[in-house]
């Protein structure tokens, strides 16, 4: 990482908004600040996988994706709208982690593909077949 001490006042105030955090105070209260929201959300190692997550924007629609451990705004690439997402519009109902959206999204297809075959395929091959089914 990089020395805190070192930034100024307005790069203190960039960082903590960024993370959605009160940018009020001093600069060492910017710095204590700082220090201890990185001592509770530390940063992924290099070889850590990070999970992520998925919500719908409140606004398309669009599937936005980000780190499990993230807190702060999210900004959707489709409309440009910002969110943050500790607000009302996120709650847990609408975020699903991406293996789930990807689970349920191929067991539709699959049950699609079910129902074309046994309402189109299999009657089909009766009709050309000599005998019937």
């Amino acid at each position: 990482m990089f020395d805190l001490n070192s930034l100024t006042v307005f790069e203190l105030k960039q960082q903590l908004k960024n993370q959605s955090l009160s940018v009020s105070g001093n600069k060492s209260e910017l710095i204590s600040r700082l220090e201890q929201h990185q001592a509770e959300y530390p940063p992924p190692t290099s070889g850590e996988k990070l999970e992520k997550l998925a919500i719908n924007c409140p606004s398309c629609n669009s599937i936005l994706r980000y780190p499990r451990d993230y807190h702060g705004k999210l900004r959707c690439p489709s409309c440009s709208r910002t969110f943050n997402l500790s607000s009302p519009i996120t709650s847990g109902s609408h975020i699903k982690p991406l293996g789930a959206l990807l689970f349920g999204s191929i067991a539709l297809v699959l049950i699609a593909v079910l129902i074309f075959v046994y309402l189109v395929v299999i009657p089909m091959s009766c009709m050309w077949s000599y005998g019937g089914c």
